[in-house]
């Protein structure tokens, strides 16, 4: 009966196992389309053998755990890529708005307006009396400096709408920051007994992800399993705490850590991009536009 009792048992191990395995399987055939799902495998371990006079017999195998098979060595790779391409991005997106506002070449653009306004000085040289010719002059006139107004209006519509949304970025990291920290102490729980969360980490991961976009952030993986979110080598979350960070009034625009004194260091992504728009492009723009 116990050699019977023991085949019976290998058998059930295998079965419960195999089960377990396949079940892993079906999960990762389930989310092959899942955004930011990372494929599982069931380890499978051999039991710990039963020793006889004659030697060490197998009891069956046991399930040690469900692991993800991800490389964190691509992870880093294209959380940078991710970053400058975001970055590069948003500054092409702002920048080609910008050209819009001018309009060039266009019949309401600025050239056009400065042709018209020639022509008419033109006209009016060849009939200085004309009261049409002088009232052509002045209309003309008029359109050139309205045209001059509506880009600095515009180019202002730009700028507040680049400062809200480097606030909005802001606030996103400060949502996902302490997101970040809060699942770091969710996973270091749940793997306190050695076994490995896939799913907090899938999620833990996809956070980072939209951190680096946002910040151009270095992701660190620490010995305890916890990441860390660093901006410009600044340490913004730290295992289970999370920093958070502001844009500081006045000009230059610059972003700091509530409470701290000196400013981020520039970083990429999307933050990356919006603090040389409002501190660089813009003001250079309509410097160049107000000494026209």
């Amino acid at each position: 009966m116990s050699a019977f009792g023991s085949i019976l048992s290998i058998a059930r191990t295998a079965i419960a196992a195999q089960q377990t395995a396949v079940q892993v399987v079906s999960q990762n055939v389930a989310n092959a389309e899942t955004d930011g799902y990372s494929r599982q495998r069931a380890e499978l371990v051999p039991r710990a053998p039963q020793q006889f006079g004659f030697g060490a017999v197998g009891t069956g195998v046991d399930v040690q755990g469900v692991v993800r098979l991800r490389d964190a060595m691509l992870d880093g790779g294209y959380r940078t890529e991710a970053a400058s391409a975001e970055g590069f991005g948003l500054r092409r997106d702002v920048l080609s708005e910008i050209e819009g506002i001018f309009g060039e070449p266009s019949d309401q653009a600025l050239s056009g307006a400065l042709d018209a306004f020639w022509s008419s000085w033109s006209d009016l040289a060849n009939n200085p009396a004309s009261p049409a010719a002088q009232a052509v002059v002045r209309q003309r006139g008029i359109e050139v400096t309205a045209t001059l107004n509506r880009f600095a209006s515009r180019l202002t519509d730009v700028e507040t709408n680049t400062r809200q949304r480097l606030s909005s970025s802001v606030d996103e990291v400060n949502r996902l920051g302490a997101q970040l920290a809060e699942l770091n102490g969710k996973i270091t729980a749940a793997e306190v007994s050695g076994t490995q969360a896939p799913d907090l980490r899938d999620a833990r991961d996809r956070i980072a992800d939209q951190l680096s976009k946002l910040g151009g952030a270095r992701i660190m993986e620490q010995s305890n399993g916890t990441l860390s979110f660093l901006i410009g080598g600044v340490s913004i979350v730290d295992g289970t705490n999370a920093r958070p960070i502001e844009v500081r009034p006045g000009s230059p625009a610059a972003l700091g850590l509530v409470g701290a004194a000196d400013p981020l260091p520039q970083s990429d992504g999307t933050m990356g991009a919006l603090l040389p728009l409002l501190n660089a492009d813009i003001p250079d723009l309509r410097a160049k536009l107000d000494g026209f």
